[in-house]
């Protein structure tokens, strides 16, 4: 990288203003853009997962779609499962087929295979929010049988919901029901089922210091109320539950996805003034202190997040890495 006879440094997005220099040990460290670098961090964490992002749409929105998408998806891990009664008592009804095509998905969440062909197309859009996902946290995975007998009035093979609420180590599966139940996104009683059998997981869902609400809404009341993009809470007992998943916005994302955009985008932009204003001067002693010192100049770039969802910088012709809490 060479400077131009106006003291700015060429990069790949173009002329930007002039870098650090220290005078005493003569290194130069071009002007850095960490929120450049997060958008090329998401727009690469779309391609590995084979999907194509808007990339020219603003940072939160950018941001925000990979939260959304990366919410849908499923990841491949061993989980352990467990069944409500609801769902081994409503198991019976199935035919044959029908119950081993419940077994064979129930073995892939045990086993970590993908489960990518039970999600729906749409999971993979990154504008497309699901409701059901947003509001009270549990996803929906399809299953059939393979039998021509097992078909609808359609003449089409019947498809069931296997709803459940996953996370990293473990999948709950609430119940399932026939895949043209319009009710299905509003039913209270699949919160219902979580409170009975695994409170644990709503713990912090409950709404301090309320144990009643005069507020009652027929299913189709709900259904309406969620396809204008609203939340409601639900009462159980004593308790009342507030959305479980996050929430929606009046944009239909999710509330918890606009808050961890926000969130990470003031980190960076934090992160980047404070490099500024100390005149990187942690990062150059920390090198030029290590046996591999770069000669002239210092090239960082944000590349990745780690276990702690904290941004690491990398100096990239030493492959050196700074982690940063903010």
């Amino acid at each position: 990288m060479a400077a131009s006879k106006t003291g700015h440094y060429l990069l790949a997005e173009g002329i930007v203003n002039p870098g650090t220099i220290d005078k005493t040990n003569q290194v130069i460290i071009p002007p850095i853009d960490l929120l450049h670098d997060l958008r090329t961090w998401i727009l690469r964490c779309f391609q590995t997962i084979g999907i194509e992002a808007d990339g020219v749409q603003p940072l939160n929105e950018l941001l925000i779609q990979w939260m959304n998408t990366r919410s849908k998806l499923i990841t491949r891990r061993p989980r352990k499962v467990h069944e409500s009664s609801e769902l081994k008592d409503k198991k019976r009804q199935l035919q044959t087929d029908e119950a081993e095509a419940l077994r064979l998905l129930k073995l892939k969440l045990k086993k970590g295979h993908s489960v990518q062909d039970h999600l729906s197309k749409r999971s993979r859009d990154p504008t497309y929010n699901d409701p059901l996902l947003h509001g009270w946290g549990i996803h929906h995975l399809h299953f059939q049988a393979q039998s021509s007998e097992a078909i609808d009035k359609y003449k089409k093979p019947i498809t069931f919901l296997l709803l459940a609420r996953i996370d990293e180590r473990d999948a709950y599966l609430i119940n399932f029901v026939p895949h043209d139940d319009k009710y299905i996104w509003v039913q209270p009683e699949l919160i219902e089922i979580l409170h009975r059998h695994w409170p644990y997981l709503l713990r912090h869902q409950a709404l301090q210091g309320v144990s009643s609400t005069s507020s009652s809404y027929s299913l189709e009341s709900r259904r309406q109320i969620k396809l204008a993009n609203c939340n409601t809470t639900i009462q159980i007992g004593d308790s009342v539950y507030g959305p479980i998943g996050g929430g929606i916005m009046r944009s239909g994302s999710n509330f918890l996805h606009v808050m961890e955009a926000d969130k990470v985008i003031d980190t960076f932009e934090r992160l980047q003034a404070y490099l500024e204003q100390s005149g990187y001067s942690d990062i150059i002693s920390r090198i030029q202190a290590s046996d591999d010192s770069p000669r002239g100049s210092i090239h960082l770039r944000f590349v990745d997040f780690d276990e702690r969802e904290q941004p690491v910088l990398q100096e990239m012709n030493t492959g050196a890495r700074f982690h940063f809490e903010l």
